[in-house]
């Protein structure tokens, strides 16, 4: 490699920096290697006299890298690293075992291939009771916020057709609890009708495998806040698309701890035993508008109607889906809903840990028996314990995230969500004592041995209660995610962390 200054007057601090960020940046070398400088200067500069002129002296097969001043933002000097040095980092970090160093230490890395791990690819496409039931759903490919816009938007539209006289307008800001003003898209309720204000939750119909029954749970209702007047339910089941205006009391369920954090939900089963989808939507339907409640059904379409298949379409036609769809096409897992592409990649670091920890005993439960509950004492069970799994007496959780391009800070990010770190509140009650972190890229799986404090976020007040995130981003504009992706990882080992494994698909 060769390091090619700029015109203006280099002093050695400024060498070194580039050295030492270029060192930061570019993968570990198993072979000896040295710097040669090349350095141009103005013609009447003052050289040392152990300094001489000479030609370039390029080196066949290796790029020329036009350095940076050192006034210039380091993300740039990022950017510009990791782009020139991509196709090598890779080769280095996917194709062979990796090395990371620890002052004078050296470790290897474990790599391997999904074959190489036991049952990783068991199920693949599991034809669930759900899947077979929406197979040709369009609204089936949206998942979370994605199918909560699409569902948002036939409820503006029904209000629109059924009351063509009462505007529609958006909602004002405000201001968050610390005073400072909301964002574009975390007003206090969705928008008003005429002078009403109106919140609208969607949610899909699912099976519960567990108790071999439909659901339908809306979350995230704050009905103790009264920050909204109207409440309007849409339900989206194999087909269908049904807006219901909530009378407030119907089927209210509390969340524990966290319902002053997130909010109630209204949630309502089917029949125990009943899978087929058509007549538990009928069920679903009916236990909301008995006449017990005061719920009102507004309309139902077609899940593919003209109206519904124009927004999907406009959905998937977001900046930040369609270059998340554009980078992830075809890649294990990637048309999985989060949730279960989550607990697959968790089954795969389980079983990555196993091999890195071939002495150690391992358990699946944590804490799975403990009697828990403010409201209602009952045992945590197989699916909510404090942590992931035991690693002899260690208690691991494990957090996956794929890499997502932010629209407003025009960046991709790695979010993992929901981790519970020691809180101010519990300073000693970790629910865990190793984070292990999955970032899931169309390379492969990258588990990360999490560090400190790194990357920590906060939720506002409800932090102590629903835990920190830990986000790590990409160079600001950097729109390449391969080249987002070695900052990424090179700001996580920065901080701390420790690249465990890495699993090629």
């Amino acid at each position: 490699m060769r390091i090619r200054l700029g015109t203006s007057p280099i002093t050695g601090q400024a060498i070194i920096r580039q050295i030492t960020a270029s060192v930061t940046f570019l993968p570990l070398l198993d072979e000896p290697c040295a710097f040669d400088l090349l350095i141009y200067t103005d013609r009447g500069a003052e050289v040392p006299l152990a300094w001489a002129e000479s030609d370039p002296k390029y080196i066949v097969g290796l790029p020329t890298l036009m350095s940076v001043d050192s006034a210039r933002p380091s993300s740039w000097l990022e950017v510009m690293l990791a782009k020139q040095f991509l196709q090598l980092w890779q080769a280095k970090f996917c194709l062979r075992p990796l090395a990371t160093s620890f002052g004078c230490c050296r470790r290897q890395v474990l790599t391997l291939t999904v074959a190489q791990i036991p049952g990783s690819f068991e199920d693949e496409n599991p034809s669930s009771i759900s899947q077979t039931a929406y197979a040709e759903d369009p609204l089936f490919r949206l998942h979370c916020l994605r199918k909560g816009r699409v569902l948002q938007q036939v409820a503006r539209q029904t209000l629109a057709e059924v009351f063509p006289s009462v505007p529609l307008t958006e909602p004002p800001r405000g201001l968050c609890a610390n005073g400072s003003r909301r964002g574009n898209h975390t007003a206090e309720f969705d928008f008003r009708h005429g002078d009403r204000r109106v919140e609208c939750k969607g949610t899909s119909m699912a099976f519960c495998s567990t108790h071999h029954r439909w659901f339908a749970d809306w979350s995230g209702i704050k009905f103790k806040q009264a920050i909204f007047d109207d409440l309007f339910l849409v339900l989206h089941s194999p087909g269908w698309v049904d807006v219901v205006r909530h009378d407030g009391a119907a089927a209210v369920a509390e969340a524990g701890v966290r319902t002053a954090f997130v909010g109630q939900s209204v949630r309502v089963y089917a029949a125990r035993g009943c899978s087929d989808a058509r007549e538990a939507r009928q069920v679903i339907l009916r236990k909301l508008l008995t006449s017990s409640h005061a719920c009102e059904q507004l309309a139902t379409r077609r899940s593919d109607s003209g109206y519904i298949a124009e927004v999907v379409s406009q959905e998937l036609g977001r900046e930040s889906c369609r270059r998340s769809t554009k980078w992830y096409t075809g890649i294990p897992f990637a048309g999985w809903s989060p949730s279960s592409r989550g607990l697959r990649l968790q089954k795969l670091a389980f079983a990555i840990d196993q091999l890195c920890h071939p002495g150690c005993r391992f358990h699946p439960e944590v804490d799975s028996l403990e009697i828990v509950g403010a409201l209602r004492q009952q045992r945590r069970g197989a699916h909510r314990g404090s942590a992931d799994w035991w690693r002899g007496n260690v208690r691991v959780e494990f957090k996956s995230s794929s890499l997502s391009w932010d629209v407003y800070n025009r960046r991709w990010r790695a979010q993992f969500a929901r981790v519970k770190f020691p809180s101010q509140v519990r300073p000693r009650t970790a629910s865990f004592d190793e984070l292990l972190l999955g970032l899931y890229t169309p390379l492969g799986l990258y588990l990360v041995q999490h560090a400190g404090v790194a990357g920590q976020s906060r939720a506002g007040r409800g932090t102590d209660t629903l835990g920190h995130s830990v986000m790590v981003y990409g160079p600001t504009d950097e729109k390449c995610p391969e080249a987002a992706l070695v900052v990424v990882l090179a700001k996580l080992r920065q901080s701390g962390c420790e690249l465990l494994a890495f699993v090629k698909w």
